[in-house]
């Protein structure tokens, strides 16, 4: 699957572990493809303690992008809210 959206998709892991624990499940992952241009860790998201949560910061994605153009494919309903 990875490989029929490399071609069109700019592929980024966003995710709520370590830098060091998403290199290691990417790694595991391409097996040295390099479907990902980026992996983004926990760092860069913002903790809500009312809510016990991570909620990610898509504001990063939007520098050199072009609003719209974005798709988040997530599992947790708070991804994204700010």
């Amino acid at each position: 699957m990875l490989r029929a959206l490399k071609p069109f998709f700019e592929l980024i892991i966003f995710t709520y572990k370590s830098k060091e624990e998403a290199e290691a499940i990417v790694n595991e992952i391409e097996k040295d493809q390099n479907f990902f241009t980026y992996i983004i860790p926990v760092n860069y998201c913002y903790y809500m303690p009312s809510e016990s949560a991570y909620i990610k910061d898509l504001s990063i994605f939007f520098g050199n992008r072009v609003d719209g153009e974005v798709a988040l494919v997530t599992t947790q309903a708070y991804d994204g809210l700010l």
